[in-house]
C-alpha cells in the first residue's frame, strides 16, 4: 500500500503504526488523551483513499456539531492542509471531499436530525462506503454501530499499485476514550471475531505534545481519571463504589422486555448554564427517552410536558421538584395533572431500610431492578454513561445508603446527570406489572 501513497513526511508513532498495519474488520484504537488518535484517525482514511483509485470512505462522528468542533478541525489540519495538495475539490454543503485520484472522503454527523424517537438508522441506512472511521465511537448507540457493518466494502474501485478494479474488504475503524459502553465489551473484555483494540497513551505520543503536556493536561484530575484518561486503562472505567454496575446497565439495554403496564413519566429540570432537562417515559419495564434539550423557560417546559402527558395518559408524572423544577411541579399540580414531587433531599418514604434521603431510596430501587433483571433501557450512550458514573456509599455500620448528590456529579464530571435523574425518576416507587423474560 504504502508504495503508491506519496506521503514521505508522515512518521507515525509505533501505536499509529500498528493501528495503520492492522487487517481486523473492526479496530478499536483508544486509550488516553493526547495520544493521537483523531490525527491517526484522519491519517489512515487518506492513505486508504491514495492506495485506491475512485475510493469511497466516511469520516463520522455520533453529532454533526461535536464534529465540527473537533474531527474537522483535524481533517483541515491533515487532508485539507498539509496534505491538501491531494485534494481536487472539497463540497462544504454536502460534507465531501474528492481527492485527484478519484477517491472520495465523506463526512459528518450520524445522528439523524429529527427526534429522539425517529429512525435512528436514518443516515447509517444511506451509506455506501468501504471504510467507516468513528471519531469517539463512544457516542454512538450500539444499535448503529452493529448496523454499519452492513455498509462496508459496497464500492468498486482500482488498487492503485496493479491497476486492479475490485471490492476491498470492509473496514471499520474507531477511536475513543475509555468508557463504560458496549466497545470495552466486544473489544476488550470478551472481543469477538475479528474485532482488535490497540491501546495508545499520550506518551506513545509525546514527542508531538508540549513539554509540559502531563501536568497541563491530567495535573487536576483524580487518581481514577488519571488513570483513564492520561493512562488509557479501561479498567477504571468503572469506580469501585460505582451504584450501577457496567454489566448490568448494558445487558437492560440488549434485552427486551414486554411494555406492558401503567405508564409513567419522569421529568429532570435542569437548573441553569449546559444543563440540560429530560423527559421519559416508562410502560412496566421499558423505559424511553421523549425529549432532552435546554428549555430555559418554565412554562414552555411545563407545557411540553403537558403536551406529553395529555398524549400518553401516565398514571404519574414524577418531576424533580428541587429549584426551577419546583415551578414545573406548580404547573401541572394548578392544571391537574397526576405529579409527584421528586426532592431528593427529603425523607425516604421506606423507614425499615436506612436510606439517607428520597434519592438513595429511589436510585437503590433502581439498582435492584437492573439486578432483578426487570428494567428495558434505550439504546442511548450519555444515558448509560452518566448512570454508570454515579457513586455511592454506606456508613461506618454498613447500614444507611447514601448516592452522591447532583452537585458532587456536576464538580466531578462537568455536567449535571440530567439524563440519569429523568430516566431513574420515571422508574421510582413503581412497582413491577410483568413477569420477567429470561435472558
Amino acid at each position: 500500500m504504502t508504495a503508491s501513497v506519496d506521503i514521505t513526511d508522515y512518521r507515525p508513532n509505533l501505536k499509529q503504526r500498528e493501528a495503520h498495519e492492522s487487517t481486523a474488520p473492526f479496530l478499536l484504537y483508544g486509550g488516553a488523551v493526547g495520544g493521537g488518535k483523531s490525527y491517526w484517525l484522519c491519517m489512515d482514511a487518506l492513505r486508504l483513499c491514495l492506495a485506491w483509485n475512485h475510493n469511497v470512505v466516511g469520516i463520522y462522528r455520533w453529532e454533526f456539531a461535536s464534529f465540527k468542533s473537533t474531527t474537522f478541525a483535524t481533517m483541515q489540519e491533515t487532508i485539507l492542509g498539509r496534505y491538501g495538495g491531494f485534494v481536487a475539490e472539497h463540497n462544504q454543503n454536502d460534507k465531501w471531499i474528492r481527492l485527484k485520484n478519484g477517491s472520495l472522503i465523506r463526512y459528518g454527523g450520524l445522528k439523524p436530525s429529527e427526534s429522539a424517537s425517529a429512525d435512528i438508522l436514518k443516515v447509517a441506512k444511506s451509506l455506501e462506503l468501504n471504510a467507516i472511521y468513528l471519531d469517539e465511537a463512544t457516542d454512538v448507540p450500539q444499535k448503529v454501530f452493529n448496523f454499519l457493518g452492513t455498509r462496508l466494502g459496497r464500492v468498486r474501485c482500482q488498487w492503485a499499485a496493479t491497476g486492479e478494479w475490485e471490492r476491498p474488504s470492509g473496514r471499520l475503524r474507531c477511536t475513543c476514550n475509555p468508557e463504560i459502553c458496549y466497545l470495552k465489551t466486544i473489544f476488550i473484555d470478551s472481543p469477538r471475531p475479528g474485532h482488535q483494540f490497540i491501546r495508545s497513551t499520550w506518551k506513545d505520543n509525546a514527542a508531538n505534545l508540549p513539554e509540559d503536556f502531563e501536568q497541563m493536561a491530567f495535573g487536576h484530575m483524580s487518581k481514577e481519571w488519571r488513570a483513564r484518561y492520561r493512562d488509557g486503562d479501561w479498567t477504571a472505567a468503572t469506580d469501585v463504589d460505582v451504584l450501577l454496575p457496567p454489566e448490568l446497565l448494558l445487558r437492560a439495554v440488549r434485552t427486551s422486555l414486554p411494555a406492558v403496564g401503567e405508564v409513567e413519566l419522569g421529568v429532570d429540570v435542569a437548573s441553569a448554564g449546559d444543563d440540560r432537562s429530560s423527559v421519559f417515559k416508562r410502560v412496566g419495564p421499558r423505559a424511553e427517552l421523549l425529549w432532552a434539550g435546554h428549555e430555559p423557560n418554565i412554562l414552555v417546559l411545563s407545557a411540553k410536558v403537558m403536551a406529553y402527558a395529555d398524549r400518553i395518559k401516565p398514571r404519574t408524572i414524577k418531576v424533580d421538584a428541587v429549584g426551577l423544577g419546583e415551578g414545573v411541579w406548580r404547573d401541572l399540580e394548578r392544571e391537574g395533572y397526576p405529579v409527584v414531587p421528586m426532592v431528593g433531599g427529603a425523607s425516604a418514604r421506606d423507614e425499615s431500610r436506612n436510606f439517607r434521603n428520597q434519592r438513595a431510596e429511589i436510585y437503590w430501587g433502581f439498582r435492584e431492578r437492573l439486578q432483578e433483571g426487570k428494567a428495558d433501557l434505550p439504546d442511548y450512550p450519555e444515558l448509560i454513561q452518566e448512570l454508570g458514573t454515579i457513586r455511592y456509599s454506606q456508613s461506618a455500620s454498613g447500614q444507611t445508603v447514601q448516592i452522591e448528590s447532583k452537585k458532587e456529579i456536576k464538580k466531578r464530571l462537568g455536567h449535571s446527570p440530567d439524563l440519569a435523574d429523568g430516566c431513574v425518576y420515571c422508574y421510582a416507587y413503581g412497582e413491577p406489572e410483568f413477569t420477567a423474560v429470561a435472558y
